[in-house]
């Protein structure tokens, strides 16, 4: 009886901890996607989505030009223009919040995205993760380990692809966004341009 107890209790402290950890990251507790709330930048409302303002995304363009100088391409410029555009693919891909969908959307297009689904908690709501933009590039560094930067070739296809896709000297700038789907899945969208 002592040893269920003390289990109960250390598991009560962890969910506790957890939950203290998640308030002081700042993520956002779960609202009901039906019930009526002002829209948010980045949340899909109506079909519309917004883009996160450019001061949340401004860490991706650091990460991103760390990427560009590992295999000796110049770095790139910050574009409103395609950040705008990356807003709207990242809305079309958010009509039904799925990875397939996406992939569907952004994949014949000169950008790269990351999807991630909400978070379940403990007592059934479900919170957008708190992801940073430096988070966001890191997952998208991880193709870089197929990447050949003297061909500019990826050894196989899957991450590189977007790895390769920020590492072409074809691309001067570049524009990010990110929507927060009412599933609280999350669609982040960077757009490249090719002069």
């Amino acid at each position: 009886m002592i040893r269920r107890v003390t289990t109960w209790l250390v598991l009560a402290c962890a969910v506790l901890a957890v939950g203290a950890l998640a308030m002081a990251q700042g993520v956002r507790p779960y609202q009901d996607p039906s019930a009526p709330h002002p829209p948010v930048a980045g949340r899909v409302t109506s079909g519309i989505a917004t883009p996160v303002p450019q001061v949340d995304l401004s860490g991706m363009l650091g990460p991103l030009n760390q990427i560009r100088k590992q295999v000796g391409v110049g770095a790139l410029a910050w574009s409103p223009a395609l950040a705008e555009q990356s807003s709207k693919l990242a809305a079309t891909a958010a009509q039904t919040c799925t990875y397939s969908a996406a992939q569907k959307a952004l994949g014949s297009t000169t950008s790269i995205f990351y999807w991630t689904v909400g978070i379940g908690r403990i007592d059934g709501r479900i919170t957008a993760q708190d992801l940073r933009p430096s988070f966001v590039v890191a997952e998208w560094r991880r193709g870089g380990e197929d990447y050949n930067p003297a061909t500019g070739v990826c050894r196989r296809s899957g991450a590189c692809k977007t790895y390769s896709r920020i590492a072409t000297p074809l691309s001067k700038a570049v524009g990010c966004a990110r929507v927060i789907c009412p599933s609280r899945s999350q669609v982040w969208v960077c757009k490249f341009d090719d002069n």
